[in-house]
């Protein structure tokens, strides 16, 4: 990296560090409502509520993709957060019958395996940098929780669901904010 490259880095980092720090901590918040929806919401509202928490997540993620498109594989973090509002958007509109949870826990376990197969993969692409780590500990969890989900239904409880889904986003969002601390250490190594 020449100087000019690293004084743009470090600008980008920069200006954008506040934001980035907040999209990290709204998802952490998020998952923090996903777990505690379980003494507070009833089977159907579980549901809504993560609907809405992968809706405003997913929302939340492309806006990061956009402010984040020079670093790093910015079509990926595209599409898993498209994935994330349209899971969102299928869980707002789907009616249970007596299938009930069979649709939760497939939409979400398979959302969750997609997810934690691309994080891990966006991982070993990053491996060079100092932060990478974090990266591959969010895939592994994230594919954990989705070869968990999926391999449960249809015996899982909802609240069981909106646990793991807290847990995931919880992680994914101390991740954020992790890789961002990492970045802006080695940024300030690299101009010192």
């Amino acid at each position: 990296m020449n100087t000019e490259e690293r004084n743009q880095a470090i600008r980008n980092l920069q200006e954008s560090f506040g934001w980035k720090i907040a999209v990290g901590v709204l998802i952490i918040i998020l998952g923090i409502m996903a777990i505690i929806a379980r003494p507070l919401f009833a089977a159907l509202a579980i549901e809504r509520l993560l609907g809405w928490i992968f809706v405003v997540g997913g929302i939340v993620q492309l806006i990061h993709s956009f402010q984040t498109y020079r670093a790093g594989p910015f079509f990926l973090r595209l599409v898993l957060s498209i994935l994330y509002a349209i899971a969102g958007g299928l869980l707002l509109q789907h009616q249970p019958v007596l299938e009930g949870d069979l649709f939760l826990h497939l939409l979400v376990g398979i959302l969750f395996l997609i997810d934690g197969i691309s994080r891990v993969i966006l991982a070993f692409q990053l491996k060079p940098a100092s932060n990478w780590r974090w990266v591959l500990a969010n895939g592994i969890v994230t594919l954990m929780l989705g070869i968990f989900i999926s391999s449960q239904w249809p015996s899982t409880a909802f609240w069981v669901i909106a646990l793991l889904v807290g847990i995931g986003l919880f992680v994914n969002g101390l991740s954020t904010i992790m890789l961002l601390m990492a970045d802006r250490h080695t940024l300030r190594e690299a101009s010192s």
